[in-house]
């Protein structure tokens, strides 16, 4: 364990394919996976948090270390925190997500939510997107704030008591703050 985070520590990066090893390893030895996800996390290479993600997805429960890993790695990570949540909804109902999405920074959070907005300007899938990561955005007041300016910004039409009805859906899920 003290050599795996020293390893860590001094930004070993070819350590990482022995950290994933670790944590793929969840099933036959948790203490020694929660080493790798640590070691993982806290070397902040991107290569590692695909296993965080997948050991999180699968119900391996150590939420809070994939937390520090996303916040260890940054807006990288949540980008790809966001894909998994966009392929899986199902996602958005675990209790894990508010913890994890609580302790990101919220700039981080903004930026990532705000930016998958801005990548579906114009894509037929941006209202089904935005309706979809509104429950991610509105973990932190303020990223829900920026999120419905951004959404309102994208498609003006959500703000019309007309518009067709996937236009106010998307308004209704933003409620007061746009």
């Amino acid at each position: 364990e003290e050599s795996a985070f020293a390893l860590a520590r001094i930004g070993d990066v070819d350590s990482v394919d022995t950290f994933v090893r670790m944590l793929r390893r969840r099933g036959e030895d948790d203490a020694e996976a929660k080493v790798g996800a640590y070691a993982l996390g806290y070397l902040g290479d991107v290569r590692g948090i695909e296993e965080l993600l997948d050991a999180w997805e699968t119900g391996w429960n150590k939420a809070a270390i994939l937390a520090d890993a996303i916040r260890n790695i940054g807006s990288a990570a949540l980008t790809m925190l966001i894909a998994r949540v966009e392929r899986n909804p199902a996602l958005l109902a675990r209790k894990a997500l508010t913890g994890i999405l609580t302790a990101v920074p919220r700039d981080d959070l903004e930026d990532a939510l705000c930016g998958r907005l801005d990548e579906l300007r114009g894509d037929a899938a941006f209202l089904e997107v935005a309706k979809a990561l509104t429950p991610m955005a509105a973990v932190q007041e303020s990223v829900m704030t920026a999120y419905a300016k951004k959404c309102a910004e994208i498609r003006p039409a959500i703000l019309d008591k007309n518009a067709a009805a996937d236009d106010r859906a998307l308004a209704k899920r933003l409620g007061n703050y746009l």
